[in-house]
């Protein structure tokens, strides 16, 4: 899959104050995703997962040890490329979310859609279709998964959100810094 087009100007910009690397994965990370995803939310190494914003794929590391394979990973940023781990380096895709999930088959449904710090992204209008064309993505047993900062900037998460969020079969999570 081609990435969407991408002012790069923004990523120049933004790559002055990250400095990525490639993720490493420590007992406590793997405590941390055990809490805040793993058990909450039932998943077995048989289920297929979604990352929404997967950044140098970190949580993917461990979905992969914890022997989850059909796993995928979606960022915008392709200098990502560059730090993904060779474990989930075939799972990573460089893609707008939009145009991923409008290239996916229709019978392409995942058993869990997580995004960590990733919705709050999004303004009211983009973060309504994503929440509605994700609900198009999800087998009927599955999980959505938005973890954000419980102050989101944008104000994205709204009344208006807020209710479609409680319409999904979803888990949700705020953030507890």
């Amino acid at each position: 899959m081609k990435p969407a087009a991408v002012d790069q100007n923004y990523y120049s910009v933004y790559q002055t104050f990250k400095a990525y690397k490639e993720p490493e994965l420590k007992k406590k990370h793997i405590k941390y995703y055990d809490r805040h995803f793993w058990f909450p939310t039932e998943t077995k190494p048989d289920i297929s997962v979604l990352e929404i914003g997967c950044g140098t794929g970190h949580f993917l590391r461990n979905l992969h040890f914890k022997g989850v394979a059909k796993i995928t990973g979606v960022d915008r940023d392709p200098a990502l490329e560059n730090f993904i781990h060779p474990d989930v380096k075939a799972r990573f895709v460089v893609a707008e979310i939009f145009d991923y999930l409008d290239f996916l088959p229709s019978d392409n449904l995942f058993d869990r859609i997580v995004m960590f710090d990733v919705l709050e992204h999004f303004d009211r209008r983009d973060g309504k279709r994503l929440l509605q064309r994700l609900a198009q993505t999800l087998k009927k047993t599955a999980v959505l998964l938005p973890k954000y900062p419980t102050c989101p900037p944008h104000g994205v998460l709204n009344t208006s959100l807020a209710t479609l969020l409680t319409k999904l079969p979803i888990h949700q999570k705020a953030c507890d810094n």
